[in-house]
């Protein structure tokens, strides 16, 4: 309609817990008539400016998104659809991205000698065969803190359909363990080969992020 927009997805990039970021995302008048753009359901961590607010047949405008990542919950991959519009309720809906990272910039070397170090007892989880039409199926990997501080995880997750994952702590102290839990819904995979991954996210400063694999070969 009488926008037009230089990007449908505003890829935020890495920020660090804590750290605000701005990008901008251009747009257009291509209309004959003044129009006032906005950018509505948003969430709580993301608000966005406009300049101009009103704006000109054949003109340009600016949207200013700012991701304030401290009120974020979320660590990882981050994403979110908020919706650009005119008050006439014209618009489309816009993918809003970022990548939430620890920020351990202010760890001293007394910190680092006492931090979590978080061991997966594998990087690579194997169910075997597996049946399409055989129900839910799980399987269970351990994360052992083998640093001196509390392991804190800070989330588990996968962008893979048909395969959840759940951690049984929150908080790791020191020679502890936590169970991992994947379970999958063999009926929600294609292809002939289950190779999913998981982020292992915890405040591990030596290594935050970890990718725990999980395989298999499905049956029809």
């Amino acid at each position: 309609g009488s926008l037009r927009l230089s990007k449908d997805v505003v890829m935020m990039g890495e920020i660090k817990k804590g750290q605000l970021k701005t990008v901008f995302q251009e747009g257009y008048n291509h209309s004959t008539d003044t129009i006032y753009p906005r950018v509505n359901s948003l969430p709580d961590y993301v608000s966005v400016s406009v300049s101009p607010e009103k704006v000109a047949p054949g003109e340009q405008f600016s949207f200013i998104y700012y991701f304030n990542s401290a009120r974020c919950e979320l660590y990882g991959l981050v994403s979110d659809t908020a919706k650009v519009e005119l008050p006439s309720g014209e618009g489309c809906p816009i993918s809003i991205i970022a990548l939430v990272k620890e920020n351990f910039d202010k760890l001293s070397d007394k910190d680092f000698a006492k931090a979590p170090i978080a061991r997966l007892e594998t990087l690579s989880l194997d169910l075997g065969r597996v049946s399409r039409s055989g129900g839910m199926i799980s399987g269970d990997c351990l994360l052992k803190n083998e640093g001196k501080n509390p392991l804190k995880i800070r989330r588990v997750y996968t962008g893979d359909s048909g395969i959840s994952v759940t951690a049984d702590k929150k908080e790791i102290k020191s020679g502890k363990t936590a169970v991992i839990r994947v379970e999958i819904d063999p009926s929600m995979l294609r292809g002939a080969l289950l190779n999913g991954r998981i982020s292992v996210i915890t405040n591990d400063p030596s290594s935050p992020v970890q990718t725990l694999r999980v395989v298999g070969e499905l049956e029809p």
